[in-house]
């Protein structure tokens, strides 16, 4: 993943990961800024798995809503692919509703708010290529 980014991008932090993907934070070397990179953790991934994770970047992409993050480039390389996103010092949605400082009000409070911000992305059209 680093190969694909290191041109632009230094100090990569892995902050999270699944078994399909992992997100780093790194700083852009063009400004100085924090970034979050979220690439493919597949060791073999098919045409498919690819497409399907640019598929993601172009959803983002095309929404372009003002509580959504903004996604700033897609990088495809060889069984790679990896894109970069805002960073806004979040933490994990996981990692964050089992807090310990969260009361369970807070926690309801703050699931609702997601539903709602959620919920106004279901009117937008998306298009996507299979190509």
């Amino acid at each position: 993943m680093e190969k694909l980014f290191s041109e632009q991008y230094i100090n990569f932090n892995l902050i999270h990961e699944n078994h399909k993907s992992r997100i780093y934070r790194a700083i852009s070397k063009k400004n100085n800024q924090s970034v979050i990179i979220k690439s493919m953790n597949l060791q073999y991934p098919s045409e498919k798995d690819i497409r399907l994770f640019s598929n993601g970047y172009h959803i983002i992409n095309q929404l372009n809503k003002p509580n959504l993050i903004k996604v700033y480039d897609l990088k495809l390389g060889h069984k790679q692919a990896a894109f970069v996103m805002e960073d806004i010092g979040g933490v994990s949605l996981d990692k964050f509703l089992t807090s310990p400082y969260l009361t369970v009000d807070e926690t309801v409070s703050k699931i609702f708010k997601i539903l709602l911000i959620m919920s106004g992305y279901q009117q937008s059209t998306i298009s996507l290529t299979n190509g």
